[in-house]
């Protein structure tokens, strides 16, 4: 290993023709200086008292000389090993070889780093060449270089010799900058693998179109923009938000690779900070990751809660429970009513009575937790920065305390209904605890897996969010739908009409009878999908599609709301025509991939069947038992149809009708 000359305060000086002699460095004073010699590995040689002053009285020139010759031998050195990691492609090994120099400086707990120059000029240097010849039209990279490294220079007022830097603060925002601006260049590279995708800033990566898109004129929200860029730059799109690398899929073709050609590779989810402290450390159905313990807890789930065997048990408390929402709704005749508050609570009264066996005198609160907790449970500013993770504390505390007042409940109810079994009170239906009980008490002789009371917790967390939110907003966007279209609520309310008036009562095995009804479902969930960009997965390792070259521990999200707009698939694609469905072939159980709205693939939704039938029956009662007109003043054009951004997509403003009754 090259070796460099030390005096007793620790500081490297030039070569000489004396006896080298090596030893411990005695000065207190050594652990105060990070050298450049120290960032490159480079072992120190200590000299004694009078080799130290021999070397004191050395001419200054011929010093520097040798020092200048050093440092450009460094140089070269480091340059030639980042050129030929780059050659090799080897770009997460060239990245590290300047993290590794700012890990030394950060670890050295705030010591000056001397010298930093020959690194970072070593990049300098190899940027020029590689963004000057092989990245024609990359100019905009290296100029910001330059700039930065410029203005670095000059603000210091720095020699070619000096130290670049007076701090390792600076330092290391400079050289992450130099490799933020490395990883920019190489995946816009026309030789890159990746899919195409729009300009990326260094830092925020694409965030700032997002965000301009949001606050301007049109107040775009994240699925439209994206809807708008993957026009530009095609159905396969890279962007990154923040330091995340994310892939967006706007076509159905690319949506079946995701979800079906390479399902597995694809099968697993991002932990998000809400999800790990909501659903207990993710384990809960919809953010556990891929493995065993998921593919035990899917079975159980599609066994024991929602299959369809399950689901029509709990046929009498959807009947009630809607029965109650048209008595409420008759008492207000001629009046105007909140339909979209009304029906929410009739949604939470299902879900609540599914999973608990009744409505717990903590339903509300258990409700307001949920929705508050919902409403900031996006990505955070650390998900999106990772290396700044430890600014989410603030979130961090707030989903803490959620988490504590919903524990509380739940615990309450599963202590309740422990006692109710062990006394061996019959008389009831089982419920989704129930169920899920009996995997904590004992193992299941078919799964052999046993559930935490956390776990247990976790699960019934994911119905509530998904059963109350998804139905309740695909109700609401019906309602709008229909209202906008007289001639679509007409002839649904006489065919629903005519299925029950001709058995003379209202009953839920009749829905099945109502094409036209469940074609406007379908339109709606279309034109209006509870997640317009699914939930997101997460690549599990790297693979290839199309010829391009997905990176491992991407995200991915598929974007049902282009897809389901794209003229490419459907006739009028902004048009609300439930015809379309009518005699189709097409449904939504992940077989045709321009039409999802609850996934495809080993992630599909589990409640799907759950969630319409409390859909269908909700629409078939308050069209068989009510005419709608809008308040005094409205016309159907006059319905305002901007979306709202939340865990779910709903409209901005409430639902106002007025009933008349029909029977």
């Amino acid at each position: 290993m090259a070796k460099t000359r030390a005096t007793k305060q620790g500081k490297p000086r030039s070569p000489a023709k004396k006896k080298k002699k090596r030893g411990p460095d005695s000065s207190a004073d050594a652990k105060k200086t990070k050298t450049m010699d120290e960032v490159l590995g480079i072992e120190p040689i200590i000299f004694s008292d009078a080799e130290e002053e021999e070397i004191e009285g050395q001419d200054t020139e011929h010093e520097t000389g040798i020092r200048m010759e050093q440092e450009d031998s460094r140089r070269e050195s480091i340059r030639l090993e980042f050129a030929q990691l780059m050659e090799a492609k080897q770009f997460r090994e060239a990245q590290q070889l300047s993290a590794t120099a700012v890990a030394r400086v950060v670890n050295a707990e705030g010591e000056r780093l001397e010298e930093p120059r020959a690194i970072i000029d070593a990049f300098i240097q190899y940027y020029n060449e590689l963004l000057g010849s092989s990245m024609q039209g990359r100019q905009p990279v290296q100029q910001s270089l330059f700039k930065l490294y410029h203005h670095q220079s000059q603000l210091h007022g720095v020699p070619t010799n000096s130290t670049l830097f007076p701090s390792p603060s600076l330092f290391t925002f400079y050289v992450c900058c130099v490799n933020i601006l490395l990883k920019r260049a190489l995946t816009n590279n026309p030789t890159s693998k990746l899919p195409p995708g729009p300009w990326r800033l260094p830092l925020v990566g694409n965030m700032h179109q997002l965000i301009i898109s949001l606050l301007g004129s049109k107040s775009l929200l994240p699925h439209q923009t994206l809807t708008n860029l993957a026009k530009k730059h095609g159905p396969l799109m890279y962007i990154e938000i923040g330091q995340i690398p994310t892939l967006i899929v706007s076509s159905a073709e690319y949506a079946k690779e995701i979800m079906r050609t390479h399902d597995v590779v694809f099968a697993s989810r991002p932990q998000t900070l809400a999800a790990k402290i909501m659903a207990s450390d993710c384990t809960d159905i919809a953010f556990a990751p891929y493995g065993e313990y998921w593919k035990q807890l899917r079975k159980i789930c599609m066994k024991e809660l929602l299959s369809p065997a399950r689901v029509q048990t709990f046929q009498p408390i959807r009947e009630e429970e809607l029965f109650k929402l048209v008595q409420g709704i008759a008492s207000n005749v001629g009046l105007p009513i909140n339909i979209t508050q009304m029906v929410k609570d009739s949604a939470n009264s299902i879900i609540s009575r599914a999973a608990f066996g009744k409505k717990c005198s903590d339903h509300d609160e258990y409700i307001s937790i949920m929705r508050k907790a919902l409403k900031g449970a996006g990505f955070t500013f650390g998900e999106m920065f990772p290396s700044l993770s430890f600014l989410d504390w603030i979130s961090r505390v707030k989903y803490e305390s959620f988490n504590l007042r919903s524990s509380r409940i739940m615990e309450d109810i599963i202590k309740d209904h422990r006692n109710t079994m062990s006394r061996g009170k019959g008389g009831r239906n089982e419920d989704f605890i129930d169920a899920l009980l009996k995997f904590h008490d004992k193992n299941s002789t078919d799964l052999g897996l046993t559930l935490t009371i956390d776990n247990i917790k976790a699960v019934i967390w994911d119905i509530f969010v998904a059963g109350s939110l998804s139905s309740s907003s695909t109700v609401d966007w019906a309602m709008v739908e229909m209202m906008r279209n007289p001639k679509v609520m007409k002839k649904t309310q006489d065919e629903v009409r005519e299925v029950f008036g001709k058995k003379g009562l209202v009953d839920e095995s009749l829905i099945d009878e109502m094409e036209y009804l469940k074609s406007v479902v379908k339109e709606t969930l279309r034109l209006h999908p509870p997640g317009p960009l699914l939930l997101p997965r997460e690549s599990r390792e790297k693979c290839e599609i199309n010829g391009y070259e997905i990176p491992m521990k991407t995200r991915v999200m598929v974007n049902i709301w282009a897809i389901g707009r794209d003229s490419k698939y459907w006739i009028e694609p902004e048009s609300f025509m439930p015809e379309r469905f009518v005699d189709s072939s097409i449904d939504f159980r992940g077989n045709n991939f321009e039409f999802i709205p609850f996934g495809a693939g080993r992630r599909i939704c589990p409640g799907m069947l759950f969630g319409l039938k409390n859909v269908e029956l909700s629409l078939a009662l308050l069209l068989y038992h009510f005419d709608w007109t809008l308040p005094k003043g409205m016309k159907p054009e006059d319905l305002d149809m901007s979306e709202l951004s939340a865990i779910t997509l709903q409209r901005k403003d409430d639902l106002y009708l007025i009933p008349n009754n029909y029977v």
